[in-house]
């Protein structure tokens, strides 16, 4: 399948629409026209949160698992990424010395570039992860609450330029790793809101965990279970904003898939919801998956 981008501009300004928050198509076209093949060719999905209108956003990501594409210097040339000697920086750099690599990148449609997201074509276990220096000393200090989570060997790390964050994401997780209780008990040990016994039992059906962590904070900034579902729009599971973008994301694919991240931090709770618009995201995530050792 191949992707029209002004459909999909138009598409993108349609999400923004739907989740109340503000589109600057110049920013949307830069990310556009910086990575044309990759929009055209690639996996595409789109995504927004339960957050309050005023910190809401609307993100759309691709894709590429062509080794031989390498997104930093296009986005530098067009001025998207800028190195200003933080951390988030080197441990980049670390990474794609040390392990051959492919790509996602996430941009948001108020203003452009905020992630990347790196793949390893090979899980790495996470106590080489640990070792890398420009690693938030806070992952370290959490070491038994990754491994908790299924987080023993990494398989994805994001790095968050916009947000100055990184994420260390599990391999694919077999049915029964989770359960409510488990769930209970991660969230719980980080001090975080321990969620009511229906969100527990969603979080439970999670096929990966991921932590954030900053270069500022001690703590674990958020604890993630990620799933896939396939709803009637309206399910009792959606809250507002995310009905509506379930029941009203426009999609290129035949059916309809959301990625849905039930999100727990210190004093907040809040849920994610990522729709499948090319229809291949999941596919390319399973393949990978089996590729890599993660399943």
């Amino acid at each position: 399948m191949r992707v029209d981008l002004a459909n999909l501009a138009a598409d993108l300004q349609t999400y923004a629409k739907i989740a109340d928050v503000p589109f600057a198509g110049d920013a949307v076209w830069k990310m556009l026209d910086t990575f044309p093949e990759q929009y055209a060719g690639s996996c595409i999905s789109v995504r927004t949160t339960t957050h309050p209108a005023e910190r809401r956003d609307v993100n759309f990501r691709f894709l590429s698992n062509d080794l031989s594409h390498d997104p930093v210097a296009p986005l530098q040339r067009a001025g998207e990424l800028a190195f200003e000697g933080h951390p988030v920086e080197d441990l980049l750099a670390e990474l794609v010395e040390r392990y051959p690599v492919w790509w996602g990148v996430d941009s948001a449609v108020s203003h452009g570039f905020e992630k990347f997201w790196v793949f390893f074509t090979r899980g790495v276990p996470l106590d080489e992860i640990l070792e890398l220096p420009q690693l938030p000393t806070a992952a370290r200090a959490h070491r038994d609450a990754l491994v908790a989570a299924g987080i023993d060997v990494v398989y994805l790390v994001g790095l968050d330029f916009w947000h100055r964050s990184v994420n260390l994401y599990s391999g694919l997780l077999p049915p029964g790793r989770l359960s409510p209780p488990r769930v209970a008990g991660l969230v719980g040990e980080l001090g975080f809101p321990v969620p009511d016994e229906e969100e527990r039992a969603l979080a439970a059906q999670a096929f990966q965990t991921y932590h954030t962590f900053t270069w500022e904070s001690p703590d674990v900034q958020r604890l993630c279970f990620a799933g896939t579902v396939r709803p009637p729009a309206g399910s009792a599971q959606w809250h507002p904003p995310t009905g509506r973008f379930v029941a009203e994301a426009p999609v290129l694919a035949g059916r309809r898939d959301f990625i849905f991240a039930r999100t727990y931090g210190p004093g907040l709770t809040y849920q994610k919801v990522e729709a499948d618009y090319t229809g291949t995201t999941g596919e390319t995530f399973f393949d990978y998956w089996r590729r890599s050792g993660a399943s």
